[in-house]
């Protein structure tokens, strides 16, 4: 049986391709065979190129082409229903990421400009099941869906038509609390989505080892016992020289480097004696937080591929939507992350008024890891990974 998948699997984001990777390989080991839609709006790759090295954007393509099995590019939703029935697809999972995230235009006051939601953002979209009104009969899926930082309460006028698309849905499974309100307020709710976990948490099942620690180690030329770091820059994200210096001081005492991991469109530069530089293939990315002694830095997929693999880890986390000088830090999906697995004190809400935590709480927070009840968790998010994955496709028999 032919699956399609519809998910940002061509964005240059290490944790959104190890997401469709994880789920191609799931369903290749269950007997089926998965095909990635090769949906890419014109507007948002150019946003890409824009904002990505020329040489980080090869290095994803070259993952694209050496693990997904991708269908011709799609530019829009009839060239994807048209692409379905010519490939023969029989259903459509569309996840996982963060793809009901609706957008209003903004003013940059600083640029003195408009800024307007490339159409990834603005509904309706694939990522709605629009496409299905060319091929009703082909059912949808969503896995695992999220809705990063979107104000769905904004687009309260189109609540009906919204609400209407998500009954199309076969199945529709969210990745944290925000998600599922926005579901439920959409539908009046007639839906209330299950909160499941990210494809990432089952990567190791559903993906054969690629690379080994000695292999890691020996590319890289780092040594065994390693710190990541990793900051996005700019006021709120950026970690200022002396707290490094002591970090990396204080990481010495316990024979551990520091190493500054690279991120696709730049980062702070920590001015480590260890840098892992552009361009980064995806999969090297993972292993090297497999294989780390801790990850300490921004974003969510890092902390997933730490929580994996009972990596410990420290999370400064920028998401969360404005509400006044404060931020709600429910619509951050790395925060949903953490309190459920129960690591909230290894979790700080980046804000201009808030001091970075002192260093020695941080490096002894790592050290003293509590790496049985993070595989507990771990587990229990896989198999719940796999239940999540059985009703889906159950869905297309």
């Amino acid at each position: 049986m032919k699956i399609g998948i519809i998910t940002y699997h061509a964005v240059y984001n290490f944790g959104a391709n190890l997401q469709i990777l994880s789920t191609v390989g799931y369903l290749k080991k269950h007997g089926y065979e998965p095909r990635v839609i090769d949906w890419m709006p014109v507007d948002l790759e150019r946003k890409y190129d824009k904002g990505t090295p020329q040489e980080q954007v090869e290095a994803h393509k070259n993952f694209q082409k050496e693990y997904l099995p991708l269908t011709k590019r799609c530019r829009n939703s009839k060239e994807i229903s048209a692409c379905v029935l010519e490939e023969g697809i029989e259903g459509i999972i569309i996840g996982s990421d963060s793809l009901f995230n609706l957008m209003k235009p903004s003013f940059n006051w600083f640029k003195l400009k408009r800024n307007y939601p490339s159409s990834d953002h603005v509904f309706s979209n694939p990522f709605w099941g629009d496409f299905n009104k060319y091929i009703p009969n082909i059912p949808i899926a969503g896995l695992s869906i999220s809705s990063q930082n979107s104000k769905y309460f904004d687009f309260a006028k189109d609540k009906s038509v919204i609400g209407e698309a998500l009954a199309k849905f076969k199945y529709i499974s969210v990745r944290d609390n925000w998600t599922q309100d926005l579901v439920n307020y959409y539908t009046d709710g007639k839906i209330i989505p299950e909160i499941t976990p990210d494809p990432v948490f089952s990567f190791n099942s559903n993906i054969p080892v690629i690379r080994t620690k000695q292999e890691i180690l020996k590319k890289f030329n780092l040594p065994k016992d390693y710190f990541l770091l990793s900051f996005t820059g700019g006021k709120r994200t950026s970690a200022n020289k002396e707290w490094i210096t002591e970090f990396e001081t204080k990481a010495m005492e316990s024979n551990i480097a520091c190493v500054q991991l690279a991120r696709t469109t730049g980062g702070q530069d920590l001015g480590l004696k260890y840098k892992i530089e552009r361009p980064l293939c995806p999969i090297d990315w993972y292993y090297l937080i497999k294989y780390s002694k801790g990850f300490v830095g921004v974003l969510m997929h890092p902390i997933v591929s730490a929580l994996h693999n009972s990596v410990p880890f420290f999370s400064f986390d920028h998401y969360g939507v404005k509400k006044g000088f404060k931020l709600d830090k429910k619509s951050s999906k790395t925060y949903h992350i953490v309190t459920k697995s129960g690591f909230k004190s290894q979790h700080f809400s980046l804000d201009l008024f808030r001091k970075y935590p002192r260093v020695s709480v941080i490096v002894d927070s790592l050290i003293n890891f509590d790496k049985d009840k993070c595989k507990v968790f771990s587990v229990t998010q896989e198999n719940n990974y796999n239940t999540n994955m059985d009703r889906i496709l159950s869905c297309f028999k």
